[in-house]
């Protein structure tokens, strides 16, 4: 019993270090075959050894072993060449359980070989919803009748909180893949209306925008369409008082980067469109509402490609994105410091090619969101533990 509790507590301790070293060996192996497909298995092992040394476990040292193979040998993603399986082996020295040596000839109770596996690849499913804070509960958050459909992308919720992701009333959700860090609760039978399970005590990721750069204002200020005017053309460039599109009947934005101090606003039932088009949102609040029927696709180079929305990170006013079904935002949205309201988009046409990044997110109404492209699906080159 006292080699049980000593070398078996012992080795269990031994053995989180070494889970550790390897998740840090397969997830860097999964980085260098993301980053270059055709690497060598040398060049390969060089990189996963490296990461596993820097959390205490050296191969060839000490007796310690470390395989990393890819394709992974065993497990659900066996065969496949995006995925890296690291497995580190370790013979350890027993200090009480050699003394079972004494129960007979042939038994070794010297050592002990403690293995860690891990596997680490990209994710199964693109992820195109983000609610980032780490801790809050109801950090995604659907109540009411609201149905998030989005069956091509994945969604992710960084909080740690039992109740990280909560649904209540007719709320349903169906998209590819949930990762949440912490857990879900459900009221009213919600859960039921849940596809896939959610995949609870996931790994925690970074921010998938973090590199990206903030605009520079450039010019002098440019106004808004006065309230009671005809069609409006706005064009790139600074807005020190805001944009404001209310009580006309139309706007249209010309492709380029638009720098937003004092808030960004539309509501009513104009028709608004811009292809090609950046918003930065220094200061105020973003706010579409009151059914709008509002269409924005992002630019296809440039920094910005891809981006529809960005909200400056210091900058925690809530986002209010409720302009229902005419509503289609084929871009992302990015508020990494603030809470986001949404309702938007039609499932009975095309649904908008929409991400959202946000502290916290709030589904209030019927919400449809199709895959984003590829051209800024950051989430799609991401890599994480998948065993």
């Amino acid at each position: 019993f006292l080699a049980l509790a000593m070398d078996g507590g012992f080795l269990y301790q031994h053995k989180r270090q070494m889970q550790t070293a390897a998740d840090s060996a397969a997830l860097a192996g999964a980085y260098e075959v993301k980053r270059d497909d055709t690497i060598t298995q040398t060049n390969l092992e060089t990189a996963a050894r490296h990461d596993a040394g820097l959390n205490g476990f050296t191969h060839g040292s000490d007796g310690i072993d470390i395989d990393i193979n890819r394709p992974p040998e065993s497990g659900p993603f066996a065969g496949k060449t995006s995925h890296v399986e690291a497995i580190i082996t370790h013979p350890h020295r027993t200090f009480f359980a050699r003394v079972l040596n004494l129960l007979g000839p042939g038994i070794n109770f010297n050592t002990a070989t403690v293995r860690a596996r891990a596997v680490a690849g990209p994710l199964k499913a693109p992820q195109c919803i983000y609610a980032m804070n780490p801790t809050i509960g109801r950090s995604l958050w659907l109540e009411g009748t609201p149905d998030l459909i989005a069956p091509d992308c994945g969604v992710y919720v960084g909080s740690n909180a039992a109740n990280a992701m909560h649904m209540q009333g007719q709320a349903a959700i169906d998209v590819a893949a949930i990762n949440i860090v912490g857990n879900y609760t459900c009221e009213g039978g919600s859960c039921n209306n849940i596809d896939p399970d959610p995949n609870t005590g996931s790994a925690s990721q970074s921010d998938p925008f973090a590199s990206l750069p903030v605009p520079t204002p450039e010019g002098s200020c440019l106004s808004s369409p006065a309230s009671g005017s005809g069609p409006a053309t706005l064009y790139p460039g600074r807005y020190c008082n805001g944009i404001k599109i209310e009580g006309i009947p139309s706007a249209h934005f010309q492709p380029g980067v638009y720098y937003v101090e004092n808030g960004f606003r539309i509501t009513s039932t104009p028709v608004v469109t811009g292809s090609g088009v950046f918003f930065y949102i220094a200061s105020g609040q973003l706010k579409i509402d009151g059914g709008a029927n509002v269409t924005f696709s992002a630019s296809t180079s440039g920094d910005y490609k891809g981006f529809v929305f960005f909200q400056s990170r210091t900058n925690t006013t809530d986002v209010i994105l409720t302009g229902g079904t005419g509503m289609n935002i084929n871009g992302a949205v990015y508020a990494l410091g603030a809470k986001l309201d949404y309702a938007g988009g039609n499932c009975t046409t095309s649904p908008p090619k929409t991400m959202i990044v946000a502290d916290t997110i709030h589904f209030v109404g019927h919400s449809c969101i199709g895959r984003p492209d590829d051209m800024f699906l950051a989430s799609s080159s991401q890599v994480v533990l998948a065993e």
